[in-house]
């Protein structure tokens, strides 16, 4: 819970059979076999709020003594330049202290490029990223995609798939993982009308 994110409520994400767990604006998922925690913000930081939110994030992270953050994150494919239309659409951000992290592989390793200095500007909503990388304590790196505006279902399976490789679960990057697509992405273009209708 965070004061700093919009409040948001929604029924269940995650299962096809619609439970009646509720979604909420900020969750945490863990697993400790993997020592993996996953924080999955799902409503937007309210405005002037970000430097506040990641304060306080930076704080948690901290104090629960993680060793390594990777955030996934995304940018707005229509302000590529022509380099970026023409390459993967995948790009990462190192915080400085993330040279050298034995937990995290190297991004370049899989031939993904660093985000290029000419779209610091492209950061807009994703101003979090910006204020981790200069303030977190711990070793940081941003895994970001350049997406259209629509069904972005191909990017997340594109995004995870990386995330899994620099993360070691996937011996290679082109390794076949079965991702699953949460039961509510269903929705995104809105629910179908019966054909009864026509």
């Amino acid at each position: 819970f965070s004061v700093h994110v919009m409040a948001a409520v929604g029924n269940d994400a995650n299962h096809a059979d619609l439970r009646g767990e509720l979604t909420t604006n900020l969750e945490v998922y863990s697993n400790l076999n993997h020592h993996i925690c996953v924080v999955q913000l799902r409503a937007p930081i309210i405005p002037g709020h970000t430097r506040l939110f990641c304060d306080e994030l930076i704080q948690w992270i901290t104090d629960t003594q993680f060793s390594s953050i990777l955030l996934l994150s995304s940018l707005d494919a229509q302000f590529r330049d022509d380099s970026q239309i023409n390459s993967s659409p995948l790009r990462y951000i190192l915080a400085q202290c993330a040279n050298g992290c034995a937990s995290i592989k190297p991004p370049n390793s899989i031939g993904i490029r660093e985000l290029e200095h000419s779209s610091d500007d492209l950061m807009g909503i994703a101003t979090l990223p910006r204020f981790l990388i200069d303030s977190s304590p711990i070793p940081l790196v941003v895994l970001t995609c350049f997406c259209v505006e629509g069904d972005n279902t191909n990017d997340g399976m594109m995004t995870a798939a990386a995330a899994s490789f620099l993360l070691g679960f996937a011996d290679t990057s082109s390794q076949s993982i079965q991702f699953t697509r949460p039961p509510s992405w269903r929705y995104l273009e809105g629910i179908l009308h019966s054909r009864d209708l026509f």
